[in-house]
């Protein structure tokens, strides 16, 4: 595993790999998931092209949420790379050629963390972020839809949003300021 270190704290949260690639396959398999009876192996049996299509769209979103705040992010198929998950190339042959994500077994229900901490602390500040600059996310917003329809409740108890960060004030400059400095802009 490799260690890179980032420019702020916003690179660093839209540089995690969990909410990118534990809600769709976690949304996409859930029938799966349910009959399996703890027998089903997510990066294994879940990640298939097509999953895997999605998870990119999905990436392709918060990409583009970096981009907004000047940040240029790996793609999940980098990250997983160089996080040492598996072979360099595209995020189907990341994934297929993994050693160490293929044996992992799981999730074991819907009500897992793969959705209950992914998406309020991941997906939905994700998406809080871009509808604060301006940028729309269909996807996302797709998936933070459907896993709350499927654990029949709403994930937005604990959520981490803008707001809740306490920038949601601050144009995307101010936010880069206020991550680079700590200093707020005073409006009077």
């Amino acid at each position: 595993m490799n260690i890179v270190p980032v420019s702020n704290i916003l690179e660093a949260g839209l540089s995690s790999m969990n909410p990118i690639d534990h809600p769709p396959g976690t949304i996409l398999n859930a029938g799966r998931i349910e009959r399996s009876n703890g027998e089903f192996y997510i990066y294994e049996e879940g990640m298939t092209p097509s999953v895997i299509r999605v998870m990119e769209q999905l990436d392709e979103e918060r990409l583009n949420i970096g981009q907004q705040f000047g940040l240029n992010l790996m793609t999940i198929a980098e990250l997983l790379h160089t996080s040492g998950y598996g072979p360099k190339g595209t995020t189907w042959e990341v994934l297929n050629g993994s050693q160490s994500l293929t044996p992992i077994k799981g999730p074991t229900s819907l009500n897992s963390r793969y959705l209950s901490e992914d998406i309020p602390f991941g997906l939905r500040t994700f998406a809080s972020i871009a509808s604060h600059i301006g940028l729309e996310t269909p996807v996302m917003d797709s998936l933070i839809t459907l896993g709350e329809i499927l654990v029949g409740e709403s994930l937005q108890s604990d959520e981490r949003t803008i707001k809740e960060l306490g920038i949601s004030e601050l144009s995307s400059e101010e936010i880069i300021e206020f991550i680079r400095t700590g200093k707020r802009k005073v409006v009077v």
